[in-house]
């Protein structure tokens, strides 16, 4: 029995720029929303957040103390304990929110977060890298 032919440049398959051009105008309702609610449940997160200490050490006194602070959104971190998933979901909302809002260097701005400041060259050292 002979096989048929398959015709793989068929126009059957093909479809026309007018039906991608409905299909995306159908969908930009439903992107917004996608977006609205992404960025709405990340306000909520973060009307809700604290900022955690980002790295705690030795200060002049040999006490240990935080060094700095960064800002987190609630439900990211849990305490001390971190949430990947939901970082990595947020984290361009995360990034924008720390550079422009709140940024890090508001808890030494502000005096509310204790901070232990570096105080001769061995600590700067340590501290930054210098």
């Amino acid at each position: 029995m002979p096989q048929p032919v398959l015709d793989y440049d068929s126009s059957a398959h093909h479809v026309s720029a007018a039906v991608w051009l409905r299909l995306a105008k159908r969908s930009i309702p439903y992107v917004a929303a996608m977006l609205v609610l992404y960025v709405g449940t990340y306000i909520c997160l973060s009307v809700s957040g604290r900022y955690i200490p980002s790295e705690i050490g030795p200060g002049a006194d040999g006490k240990m103390h935080a060094k700095w602070y960064y800002w987190a959104p609630a439900g990211i971190f849990t305490g001390f304990r971190l949430h990947p998933s939901l970082l990595y979901f947020y984290a361009p909302l995360w990034t924008a929110d720390r550079a422009y809002w709140h940024c890090d260097g508001y808890s030494f701005m502000t005096g509310r977060y204790p901070t232990s400041k570096p105080v001769n060259r061995a600590e700067w050292t340590e501290w930054y890298g210098r």
